[in-house]
């Protein structure tokens, strides 16, 4: 009988112990975006230019900025202000991102960094609830919380 009784408290200091642990270890998964679809295409080649983006709209505009006498540069900014339009969720001018720009004259590569920073104020702490405790996820991203100082424009200047 004493075996008995201390195998029952040790099964049940058990199952509450790793209840707890199962609590602790719950974490919040979040689904990614929806994907927009994916279409085989046929290779294509160019003999002058190529402008090719997310969305038909956004190379039309590269399109028509080479055609009016732009550079590539001139054409790669209208592509992207247009991508903002067409796909805010995804890229736009309130991101960031790194622009390669090959200059043929002087065979040279150059790379832009126009990624976003964290805003000036922000803290280690930001993330943080008043005891110290991670903020759940919802918290953390809904909000100017979760919003980064836009990099890019800085990265169509610098180009």
């Amino acid at each position: 009988m004493k075996h008995t009784l201390a195998s029952l408290t040790v099964i049940a200091a058990f199952s509450f112990s790793t209840n707890t642990l199962a609590e602790q270890q719950k974490i919040e998964i979040r689904e990614p975006e929806a994907a927009t679809g994916f279409q085989s295409k046929e290779a294509r080649t160019a003999e002058k230019y190529m402008v090719v983006a997310a969305n038909p709209y956004a190379s039309k505009a590269g399109q028509l900025m080479l055609s009016k006498g732009g550079s590539a540069v001139d054409a790669m900014i209208a592509t992207q202000l247009v991508l903002t339009l067409v796909e805010p969720q995804s890229s736009g001018v309130g991101g960031g991102a790194f622009i390669l720009h090959y200059d043929k004259k002087s065979n040279e590569l150059i790379s832009f960094d126009g990624r976003e920073t964290a805003p000036k104020l922000a803290g280690p702490d930001l993330f943080l609830d008043d005891t110290g405790n991670a903020v759940r996820w919802i918290e953390a991203v809904v909000g100017g919380r979760s919003v980064g100082v836009p990099g890019i424009l800085h990265a169509f200047k610098s180009a």
